[in-house]
């Protein structure tokens, strides 16, 4: 018998019967029609076709009509009552985008790593998957911070890389999303620190014309550090950074203090005011000079303008965070301290009474050299002074806001050098 021709909705005899139920037969496997011939039926070469049951299925009925004849053993009989429509056609489920299982790994940065910021970045990890190959992946980095920071494919070998310009400053967690054509995903992170500045600040050379700027009496001295008073009466002086800002958050303030000198014909040597370094946070430099010109001399040390310190009977509003190294005991001259002996103090915005936290360094008065460390931490304020923890405490709802930084130094009747060189600032280096 000759070969019927194809028609998109016709269907061949041993075809009808498997939708009938009449044979067992195997599950179409593609989706686009194809012709296999050679099988036979009482001698009678048949089309065996694939068709796409997810379309269309009308004039499946007449199909049945015209090739019921050309099937042995078959009549209308056996299927004049069968009505075949949409529903009696199983539509195999299929997945065009099937599951596998994607994997994320960062391999640099190391977690814990700390960053100068401002420096260019490399990140580079490995992004896999079971069942896909890796230029079918797509790979993203972000920081918490920052934000997206690009979109990559990985290579043959599943390797990913993006070169970043720089980073914010501050405590980033990077994150690398790996996700493959099903829309699963696997994500990565690491924790790194991004140091506003690295290098320490030595003060070797004149700071005239550069970022810092010198107030009232302060200068730089030819030995190669900051004086904010020189060893005289009545003296009040500032040296401030107007160019860089330290920014909010954790960090790490470390520098070298000397202070001392006084002597009287009768042999005295506690000599007067103190020194404080400060970090103050306005919006331009117009606002920090008129801060600075403002703050009280004597016993406010050059950064008092609120509570007992306030000038003119008003006190100043400000946001800042102050460490001050005191010598003298002040009991209403306009301020308090709260002991007689040498102290380093935590204080904020510009009030040079409220001691948040305190303690006594009595030896401090030796014009020798003393490094000191401030680690701010969250509310914990941490400091060292000659590589000992002299306190190390949270100071409730404290939070560090950034700013402008300098250091600021007074005398009365008494006197003192007071000397600061050193200064490095580690900003949000501090890798929870």
């Amino acid at each position: 018998m000759a070969t019927r021709g194809l028609h998109p909705h016709r269907y061949t005899a041993p075809l009808l019967a498997c939708a009938l139920g009449l044979l067992a037969c195997s599950s179409p496997t593609t989706q686009q029609p194809s012709v296999t011939s050679g099988d036979t039926m009482g001698g009678d070469t048949q089309l065996l076709v694939d068709v796409d049951l997810s379309g269309d299925v009308s004039g499946l009925q007449d199909a049945v009509a015209a090739d019921v004849a050309d099937a042995p053993g078959l009549d209308a009989a056996d299927v004049s009552d069968a009505a075949v429509d949409a529903a009696d056609v199983a539509v195999p489920d299929v997945n065009t985008n099937p599951k596998g299982q994607p994997s994320a790994q960062i391999t640099a940065p190391a977690g814990g790593a700390v960053i100068e910021v401002g420096k260019p970045v490399t990140l580079a990890g490995v992004a896999t998957d079971t069942l896909y190959a890796s230029g079918q992946l797509t790979a993203v980095w972000a920081s918490d911070v920052d934000g997206v920071l690009g979109t990559s494919t990985p290579d043959a070998a599943g390797q990913v890389t993006l070169n970043v310009s720089k980073l914010s400053g501050g405590q980033h967690t990077l994150s690398l999303t790996v996700t493959e054509p099903s829309g699963l995903a696997a994500v990565a992170s690491v924790s790194i620190g991004v140091c506003s500045w690295s290098q320490p600040d030595t003060f070797d050379t004149t700071v005239t014309g550069g970022k810092w700027k010198t107030y009232g009496d302060a200068y730089f001295d030819p030995g190669g550090w900051l004086e904010m008073t020189g060893n005289a009466q009545s003296k009040k002086g500032a040296i401030f950074n107007t160019v860089d800002f330290v920014s909010p958050g954790d960090v790490q303030l470390s520098f070298k203090i000397a202070t001392g000198g006084f002597l009287t014909s009768s042999g005295q040597t506690k000599g007067a005011d103190g020194f404080a370094l400060s970090v103050v946070n306005v919006a331009t430099v117009a606002e920090l000079e008129n801060y600075i010109n403002t703050a009280g001399a004597g016993g406010c040390l050059g950064y008092g303008v609120a509570g007992d310190c306030k000038q003119g009977g008003v006190s100043m509003s400000i946001e800042s965070f102050h460490i001050e190294i005191d010598t003298w005991q002040n009991t209403g001259d306009p301020n308090y301290d709260p002991t007689p002996d040498n102290h380093i103090g935590i204080m904020q915005n510009g009030d040079a009474s409220n001691h948040y936290l305190w303690a006594s360094v009595p030896f401090i008065e030796d014009l020798n050299w003393h490094p000191v460390t401030v680690q701010i931490t969250g509310d914990v304020v941490r400091v060292t002074v000659d590589g000992t923890e002299v306190m190390n405490k949270s100071i409730p709802n404290f939070k560090f806001r950034g700013g402008f930084i300098g250091f600021s130094g007074t005398t009365g009747w008494a006197t003192n050098y007071h000397r600061f060189d050193d200064l490095q600032i580690l900003q949000q280096c501090i890798v929870k």
